[in-house]
């Protein structure tokens, strides 16, 4: 303890800076004890309460720090900054593509939280179907958005017409059907109409459609029609 010059009484000592009188004795001030934040840590493992003691807060991958990241012990007892608390960090909201929807696991797009995008009928999704946002609030994958779906142009038919015209467009849109029809004199052989329909492609692909010849004409002898019968059917077996 220390004493004023000239004092009589050890009442009239004081403590000096740092410390609080208790009876006689002088003990060292100390702060409340800190509590590391919820999803933060100490950098040191321990943080002392002592004057001038000082300890560094930090927030776990994923969260960032708001209020002070090192607090002092001053002589008063009290810390120095304000708590400090552990946010979890969140990325910029993502929106669905025009013509297309998104679903997100949760409301806010906090950390871990997964968007999925897809596409109206006859639109194709192009980029990352699903996103996830990352530790670093950014989301990984690739910006999504949707594209129209083309099939590609249907071939004329020969001794025969592909109804409507814009079949034989050099992009039909998805959706339209499209039928096929013989000149008077022929016959149709394979599929009447096909679709084009998702990813592109058309319903009776792997299919041929053809216009041919009557066989038999008129007058005809029934010894010449099953002539002409017997070749075509030997005819097309063999190019099959």
């Amino acid at each position: 303890m220390l004493s004023s010059s000239g004092s009589t009484s050890r009442h009239q000592c004081y403590c000096k800076r740092g410390y609080t009188q208790i009876g006689m004795k002088c003990t060292m001030m100390q702060c409340p004890v800190l509590k590391p934040p919820q999803n933060g840590y100490f950098v040191r493992k321990t943080c002392g309460n002592v004057v001038n003691a000082a300890c560094g807060i930090r927030c776990k991958s994923g969260y960032t720090l708001q209020g002070s990241s090192i607090r002092l012990c001053g002589e008063d007892g009290v810390w120095s900054g304000g708590d400090a608390h552990c946010v979890m960090k969140s990325c910029q909201e993502l929106h669905a593509p025009a013509n297309g929807t998104v679903q997100c696991s949760q409301d806010q797009p906090t950390i871990d939280t997964e968007c999925t995008f897809a596409c109206d009928p006859g639109f194709q999704l192009v980029g990352s179907q699903v996103r996830t946002c990352l530790p670093v609030a950014m989301w990984d994958g690739i910006p999504a958005y949707c594209k129209p779906i083309f099939c590609p142009s249907l071939p004329p038919l020969h001794h025969g017409r592909v109804s409507p015209a814009s079949c034989s467009s050099p992009r039909p849109k998805y959706g339209i059907n499209c039928e096929y029809t013989c000149n008077p004199g022929h016959q149709l052989t394979g599929p009447r109409s096909t679709s084009c329909v998702s990813l592109g492609v058309w319903s009776a692909r792997g299919k041929t459609t053809r216009c041919v010849g009557e066989l038999c004409d008129l007058g005809d002898s029934a010894v010449k029609c099953l002539m002409k019968t017997l070749i075509s059917f030997f005819y097309h077996s063999t190019i099959s």
